[in-house]
């Protein structure tokens, strides 16, 4: 039977434990991707604009950007996707399957030449997680960002359909407002037997609404290929 691990980084502004355990995990993830190219890969409006996001937080490791060609027939599949994700209505099929099987076939080509054994690459809109399984086979570390919507409905439709494409995906890092006005940040690492989640509040006991963001929490241990 799986097993479901959590824990808990409060923000910097936290005191005792939970303030070391963020320190921890930041200096971990500095050490990690030191001398890795994190990519943001994208290829949606939406996707590029939390793209943006996260390259200015972490800008101290250069992020680059991965811009995810397409042809019409996909780019309208994905976008429909991405607005399901975010809670409007939409429906998918067998022929929208036929369409990002081929994509993902040639998952290699999309990805591009610049990608390398060992680099990060988080895709960031359902264009960009079609290849996850490219990047894996490249033996870099696919991560899945989602944007959730707190008040919309569960986008069960469009996470079932793209569940045969994200499953190579290494980790899956959530994030959703707060009705006091931060966000969350929850972390999702797949194993055999175990879910670990790490999660992260963007405001500290006390200090809610001021936004003070801890950097995503991040696993513990070596950055190994698969």
């Amino acid at each position: 039977m799986t097993s479901l691990a959590i824990e808990h980084f409060a923000t910097a502004s936290s005191s005792g434990r939970e303030a070391r355990g963020l320190s921890y995990a930041e200096d971990w993830a500095v050490d990690e991707l030191s001398g890795r190219t994190v990519w943001c890969a994208t290829g949606l409006t939406r996707g590029k604009n939390a793209a943006r996001a996260m390259q200015a937080q972490l800008r101290e490791f250069a992020p680059r950007e991965l811009n995810v060609m397409a042809g019409d027939a996909l780019r309208q599949l994905t976008q429909r996707l991405d607005t399901m994700l975010h809670g409007e209505a939409g429906g998918v099929g067998p022929a929208d399957r036929e369409v990002c099987a081929g994509a993902r076939a040639n998952g290699d080509a999309l990805v591009g030449d610049g990608v390398r054994t060992g680099d990060l690459v988080v895709l960031h809109d359902p264009l960009a997680v079609i290849l996850a399984e490219a990047v894996r086979e490249r033996g870099a570390h696919a991560v899945w960002h989602l944007e959730l919507v707190p008040e919309a409905p569960m986008p069960t439709r469009a996470r079932e359909f793209l569940r045969e494409f994200t499953w190579p995906a290494h980790a899956c890092v959530m994030a959703w407002g707060t009705r006091h006005g931060g966000h969350r940040i929850v972390t999702l690492l797949p194993s055999s037997d175990v879910v670990a989640v790490k999660e992260a509040d963007e405001t500290g006991r006390g200090d809610r609404g001021r936004g003070n963001a801890p950097r995503p929490a991040c696993r513990r241990g070596p950055m190994n290929g698969r």
